[in-house]
C-alpha cells in the first residue's frame, strides 16, 4: 500500500465513518476475519442465535409478522434448529407490496431508519427499509468480501455501474474531495456507453491506478472490448468484483485477459446486500453466513437436496428495521456440498441462475447493455408494479407495465424521453398496459425481451 492510501485507511476513513453514522466497521470487519474460520457447528451456532432473536424482535415490533406467526402456529422463542424456519411462509415481493408499513419494526424511529427500493430487476420495483444501526455491519461484509481479491482499505476503486442511485449524487468539489479522502469510488455511469465515455474512463483509471474493479458484468465486457481493440492495457488491478447479472464465461475470459487479474463473482440483492461471493480458489461462492440464512426449495416449496438448483431464500441476520425473513430474491441457485480448500469454512453455493435479458441494439447498431437499460426504467423511474421491455425492431420499444398497482401516469413521459436519450431520437415507444405478464415456456420471466434476437437465433 502507498502512504496515501495508509493514510486514508488509518485516518480519515475511520473519521468520515462516524461523522456519517457509519460506526464499528473495523470492530465488525475483525469478527468477521475470525469468524469465516470457525467450524460448520460454530457458524451454525452463531445463526441460529441471531436467527432466534431477529424472529423474536419481528414478533413484538413488526405487525406483519406477528399475525404471519401466529397463523402459521410458530413460536419463535421455541426455535431449536434452523431447519425450523421452514414452518413459516416465504416473504415474496407482492407481501412487500401490500404490506411495507406492517413489515417495519415499530420500536425504531423514523431518523433510526432510511428508504430505498430495489433496482427493478425481476420486474417489480419495491421499496423497503433498513435500520441505520446495520449499515457498519453490512459494509463490513463487503469489505470482507473485496479483501479476498487482495484489495484493501484506503485504495482506489474503479466502479462500472449502470444504477446511478447507488452511487451518484450531485458531484461538486466538495463531495470529490470528501470520496478522494473516504472511500476512493471512480465511477464510470454505464447506463449509456459511448467511446468518447470509456476513454475518459480509461484516461482516469490509468492516473488513478485502482486496485479493485467493480462491475456489472456486460458492461464492463464492452468496457474491455473497446480497451482490447484500442490495445490499452495497462489497467492492472490485484482483482475485480462481478455482479447485477450473470457473468458468462466469454466475458470472463476476456476481461480477465485484458486486465491480468481474475474475477471474483458475487451474489446479492440491493434489499440485503452481499450474499455470497467468489474467494480466491474460485471454486464456487462462499455464503456470508455470519449476515444471511440461505435456503435452496424445491417448486413445492420444500428443502432440496445439495447439488441441485433451488429457489433462493435468505433471511437477512442483521436489518431489524424492516426484517427479511424467509425472502425470495427472484433467483434460483445450487448449493455445493463441497469445502473450498481456502480454508474458510463459509458453506458455499455452485452457481447462480439469475434474471434473463435479451441484448438490446441502437439504430445505429450500438449494443445496450440490457441490464442497465431495464435500471434507468424500471428501477429508477417513476412507481410501477411490474414492467417488461420489449425490443419489436430496431426503432421501436413497447413497455409493458401491469394495471395493478396502478403505475405513476409519469411513465408516459419519462419512458419515452428516456428511451430515446440511451437508443436514440428516431426510435418510438409505446406503453402497454396490462393485467399479467406471462413467462416464458421455461417458466422464466424475461425482463428484456429482444424479438431481433429472437428472429435472428430462429433464422437456418
Amino acid at each position: 500500500m502507498s502512504l496515501y492510501s495508509k493514510f486514508v485507511k488509518h485516518v480519515t476513513y475511520p473519521l468520515i465513518n462516524r461523522r456519517e453514522g457509519i460506526k464499528g466497521v473495523y470492530a465488525h470487519l475483525k469478527e468477521l476475519e475470525k469468524s469465516q474460520y470457525y467450524s460448520l457447528d460454530s457458524l451454525e451456532a452463531l445463526q441460529l442465535e441471531r436467527l432466534k432473536n431477529l424472529l423474536v424482535h419481528a414478533r413484538e415490533n413488526a405487525p406483519f409478522y406477528r399475525k404471519r406467526f401466529k397463523d402459521a402456529g410458530f413460536n419463535p422463542a421455541s426455535l431449536k434448529y434452523l431447519d425450523d424456519l421452514k414452518k413459516i411462509p416465504v416473504l415474496t415481493k407482492d407481501d412487500i407490496l401490500a404490506n411495507l408499513d406492517q413489515l417495519v419494526a415499530k420500536n425504531f424511529r423514523e431518523k433510526e431508519i432510511h428508504e430505498s427500493h430495489t433496482g427493478g430487476t425481476t420486474g417489480v420495483k419495491v421499496h423497503f427499509y433498513r435500520d441505520n444501526g446495520c449499515l457498519a455491519l453490512k459494509e463490513a461484509v463487503n469489505i470482507r468480501c473485496e479483501r479476498w481479491t487482495g484489495w484493501e482499505i484506503g485504495e482506489a476503486i474503479g466502479i462500472v455501474w449502470p444504477a446511478m442511485q447507488d452511487y451518484l449524487g450531485k458531484i461538486t468539489s466538495k463531495t470529490a474531495l470528501k470520496n478522494s479522502i473516504w472511500k476512493r469510488e471512480y465511477v464510470l455511469p454505464a447506463a449509456v456507453l459511448t467511446e468518447e465515455d470509456m476513454r475518459k474512463y480509461y484516461v482516469l483509471l490509468r492516473g488513478k491506478k485502482p486496485s479493485l474493479i467493480k462491475a456489472f458484468p456486460y458492461s464492463l465486457f464492452l468496457f474491455a472490448k473497446y480497451m482490447l481493440e484500442n490495445e490499452l492495457v495497462d489497467i492492472r488491478p490485484n482483482g475485480i468484483v462481478t455482479t447485477g447479472e450473470p457473468l458468462y464465461k466469454q466475458q470472463r475470459e476476456i476481461i480477465e485477459r485484458v486486465f491480468n487479474t481474475k474475477i471474483f463473482d458475487s451474489y446479492g440483492s440491493r434489499e440485503t446486500s452481499t450474499i455470497a461471493q467468489e474467494c480466491e480458489i474460485h471454486g464456487g461462492y462462499h455464503i456470508n453466513a455470519e449476515a444471511h440464512v440461505v435456503e435452496f426449495l424445491s417448486s413445492e416449496g420444500m428443502p432440496i437436496e445439495p447439488g441441485k438448483r433451488g429457489e433462493i431464500i435468505t433471511t437477512d441476520l442483521f436489518n431489524f428495521g424492516m426484517p427479511f425473513i424467509r425472502y425470495a430474491v427472484g433467483d434460483t441457485g445450487v448449493k455445493s456440498p463441497k469445502k473450498c480448500s481456502c480454508g474458510r469454512n463459509l458453506p458455499l453455493m455452485e452457481k447462480v441462475h439469475g434474471r434473463v435479458f435479451d441484448e438490446i441494439v441502437s439504430p445505429t447498431g450500438r449494443k445496450v447493455s440490457p441490464i442497465t437499460f431495464f435500471i434507468s426504467l424500471g428501477g429508477e423511474g417513476p412507481d410501477i408494479g411490474q414492467i417488461q421491455i420489449i425490443q419489436e425492431s430496431l426503432s421501436h420499444i413497447t413497455v409493458r407495465v401491469t394495471k395493478e398497482p396502478k403505475p405513476d401516469p409519469e411513465i408516459y413521459n419519462y419512458y419515452p424521453r428516456m428511451i430515446k436519450r440511451i437508443m436514440g431520437e428516431s426510435v418510438t415507444t409505446m406503453i402497454e398496459l396490462v393485467d399479467e405478464i406471462p413467462r416464458e415456456a421455461s417458466g422464466k420471466f424475461r425482463c428484456v425481451k429482444s424479438l431481433i434476437e429472437h428472429k435472428k437465433n430462429s433464422q437456418p
